[in-house]
């Protein structure tokens, strides 16, 4: 198992039925319903989709979890994720697309929801200030996500074609750190670079404060959450 298999595996608290996997999962039940192709073979990729809404577009489709995707040998002319990819696709996407590329029949289709790089920003400028205070530098401390444009160049040279994103803006207010922390593990969201940056009690300590400061003046955090939708064909 490789170390980054083996992160992802220890770190992932993503749950079907956070707000983000329902919201994204709308968005490609839209993209299928514009679409309107019976697709007869469909693959779905958790964590991310409920089964059951799947089932509305075909009740004969196979769910598999991201880490057994290499392993699959099966034709499909349908392969849906919701957030599932985002780590593999940033990390190794050549890899992953290949896969994703030999796993369709001809014509089929690829649609996928991710977190694009334009995601948290408000957050990671309040980081960068703490870590520069405390540690006299700054870390990354999410992602790594994707960028759609780099995304669609990588789509291109896997011979993916008719390539179509569009991007969507959830802008998420809180002023509860305990209710941020509890959506950002329920979403599967971490930093998965490493080595893994400074942390230190101080830092905890920073951040609890501006967020008790916030509550106490009865204004919130807005956090960026920046969704692509992407389609394309083999």
């Amino acid at each position: 198992m490789t170390d980054l298999k083996k992160i992802i595996l220890r770190e992932l608290y993503y749950k079907n039925d956070n707000f983000l996997s329902s919201y994204g999962q709308k968005n490609l039940l839209n993209v299928l319903n514009l679409i309107k192709i019976k697709f007869s073979k469909i693959l779905v990729i958790q964590p991310g989709i409920d089964n059951k809404d799947i089932q509305v577009i075909n009740n004969k489709h196979k769910s598999i979890y991201i880490e057994d995707l290499a392993k699959e040998t099966n034709e499909y002319d349908l392969i849906i994720s919701n957030f599932a990819l985002g780590m593999e696709l940033s990390v190794n996407p050549n890899i992953y697309l290949k896969i994703l590329n030999n796993l369709l029949s001809k014509n089929g289709l690829l649609l996928m929801n991710l977190l694009n790089d334009s995601s948290f920003r408000t957050l990671e400028k309040t980081f960068i200030e703490i870590d520069e205070y405390l540690f006299s530098g700054a870390y990354q401390r999410f992602g790594p996500f994707i960028n759609t444009q780099t995304l669609i160049k990588d789509l291109d040279s896997n011979k993916f074609k008719e390539i179509v994103a569009t991007n969507d803006l959830l802008e998420v207010n809180y002023q509860s750190l305990k209710n941020l922390r509890y959506d950002l593990k329920s979403l599967g969201i971490s930093n998965f670079i490493t080595p893994k940056p400074k942390f230190n009690r101080g830092l905890l300590v920073k951040i609890e404060n501006i967020f008790k400061a916030l509550e106490k003046n009865k204004k919130f955090m807005p956090i960026e959450y920046e969704i692509t939708t992407i389609s394309s064909w083999k």
